[in-house]
């Protein structure tokens, strides 16, 4: 197993930002980043086993969610490293009014798409 910062080189061979995880295919093909990774284990899986439905438009509802909620992370970690990586007094006001935006939208967005059955339908409730 290689350290991402103690073999960076290494990880660099691997995937050109040397970002983990990491999967080598049979084949020699290489996947980095967890949802390429997953993208091809769902192909992999049997339909009573898919977390994520193959037919439109239940897969694009559910993938809009994802995104979104992904981008939410995103924006609040940018929030968050806003104001201790500038000098106080040099802070991006417009940029943090932007990204408060951002933020406050994508909740919003998101329970008004909590109707999506993959979220609330007789799947869901198998747990």
């Amino acid at each position: 197993m290689l350290s991402r910062f103690a073999d960076f080189d290494a990880m660099l061979e691997l995937s050109p930002l040397g970002k983990v995880p990491v999967l080598i295919l049979p084949g020699g093909e290489r996947l980095w980043d967890s949802r390429a990774i997953l993208d091809f284990l769902y192909g992999k899986a049997p339909l009573e086993r898919l977390l994520l439905p193959r037919e439109e438009p239940e897969r694009h509802r559910v993938l809009r969610l994802e995104a979104t909620a992904l981008g939410l992370a995103e924006k609040a970690y940018e929030r968050g490293l806003e104001f201790p990586r500038r000098a106080r007094g040099t802070h991006d006001l417009a940029m943090v009014a932007r990204l408060d935006r951002q933020i406050g939208s994508s909740p919003r967005w998101a329970r008004g798409a909590a109707a999506c059955p993959v979220l609330s339908g007789p799947r869901a409730q198998r747990g």
